[in-house]
């Protein structure tokens, strides 16, 4: 859905399992390992991985562009940051 949303809106996609993967030092492609809910998938990876996204698109908006964040965005929190950083950006 998400390769949908970015051609035909002209948005850049920011993916959570490719930047779990950049901030481990894996690359794109490489494989973790980790379980679910373990490596890096437990609480704190999590965490880190949604703040860099939040990070990665608020400036995104604030340089005029659109962005789609493709996430699984299961927990309640995570879901009202993002619809907070696209309100704050002009968008909902």
């Amino acid at each position: 859905v998400s390769s949908v949303l970015v051609e035909a809106l002209g948005a850049i996609r920011i993916r959570s399992d490719i930047e779990r993967k950049r901030h481990a030092g894996l690359a794109a492609n490489a494989r973790s390992g980790s379980p679910i809910g373990g490596g890096l998938y437990d609480a704190r990876g999590s965490e880190q991985t949604y703040r860099r996204l939040a990070e990665h698109a608020a400036a995104l908006l604030a340089a005029g562009q659109s962005v789609v964040v493709d996430a699984a965005f299961l927990a309640r929190a995570e879901r009202a940051r993002f619809a907070a950083i696209a309100r704050a950006g002009g968008f909902g």
